[in-house]
Formats: structure tokens, sequence, C-alpha cells
């Protein structure tokens, strides 16, 4: 019995079925992706799991803390919390599986993925930075620690600048990528 290993087997699928170069392209692309994926994985995560401790925390701030302004603010950030990790699931939920369709279909696909996370930077301002960080600004506000609420002005408007060069010098370069990629797949269809 003859047994291949992996690479064999690989190579063989190559020579057999698809263009030589359609498969290298899907194969680097898709690793490509696999990346943005983890990394996207990662960050989604992070944001989650700070969302779900803050939310507990900022419930037990409501309900000791004085002045009522502070009590508000706290009791405000607990749904743009709750909110936040609706946002990053409901996106998370787009994105296309690797193995369920051809590559063109997946390319097209993880395009709409991939420009509903872009969207998700460039709109970070309205679902992200401020319903936390007007309450935050509240919640300093009403502990009267105003050198607080002046920083979060500056802290606030840094996360809103990363996630815009993220937007910008991240994914509109992925796009691109499968931009391309999808051109190409297509011209090759076509001739």
């Amino acid at each position: 019995m003859n047994v291949m290993n992996d690479e064999e087997l690989k190579q063989l699928w190559r020579d057999s079925c698809h263009p030589r170069d359609t498969i290298e392209i899907s194969f680097e692309i898709k690793d490509a992706l696999r990346k943005f994926d983890r990394d996207i994985q990662r960050r989604d995560w992070q944001e989650i799991v700070i969302a779900i401790v803050l939310i507990p925390v900022f419930a037990l701030v409501a309900y000791f803390i004085e002045p009522m302004v502070s009590r508000v603010a706290a009791i405000i950030t607990i749904p743009a919390l709750l909110f936040i990790v609706f946002k990053l699931r409901q996106i998370r939920k787009s994105r296309p599986d690797y193995d369920s369709s051809s590559l063109r279909e997946f390319l097209a696909l993880y395009r709409i993925y991939l420009i509903n996370q872009k969207m998700l930077l460039e709109r970070a301002l309205y679902w992200y930075i401020l319903p936390c960080g007007l309450p935050m600004l509240l919640f300093f506000v009403g502990q009267e620690r105003y050198l607080l609420a002046i920083l979060t002005i500056p802290l606030y408007y840094l996360v809103y600048r990363i996630n815009k060069k993220a937007a910008k010098e991240e994914l509109q370069p992925l796009i691109d990528k499968v931009n391309t990629q999808l051109t190409d797949l297509e011209s090759e269809v076509a001739a």
C-alpha cells in the first residue's frame, strides 16, 4: 500500500483539480485572513472580558456611591458595556467559514466581513467611545475629579485615532488584497 504524506496529497490535489496559481493564491490569502481572524478574535475577547468584568463593578459603584450624578453615570455605563459585547458578537457571526464554499464565494463573503470590520472601527466613536466615554466623564465630574474628567477626553481621542488608523492601514490593504484576488479569479473564469 502506498502511503502519501501531507505535502504529496496537497500537490496531487493542486495538479489535478485547479490551476496551480489559483491554489497557491488561495493558500496565501487564506493564511493572511486566518492571521487577521486570530488578531480580531483576540481583540474581541479582550473587549468582551473587560466589559463583563466592568458590568458588576459599575453595578456595585451605582449601588454604593454618592452623589446621584455619579450613580446615574455608573448605571448608564452598564447598558453601554452590554452594547459593546453585543456589537462585537454580532459582527463576528458574519465571518464566513473557511471550508464551506469555493474560493471565489469565500472571498466575496470575506470581503463583506472585512468591510463590516472596517466600518466597525471607523464608527467606534458612535458605538464604543461616546456610550462609555460620556458616562465616564459624567462620573468623574460627579466625583469632583475634574482632572480625571479632562484626561478622559484625550484618552478617548487616542482610542478614536487608533481605530481610524487600523481601519486605514490594516483593514483597507487587506480588503484591497481580497478585491485583487477576486478580480484575478473572475478574469481566470472568463478566460
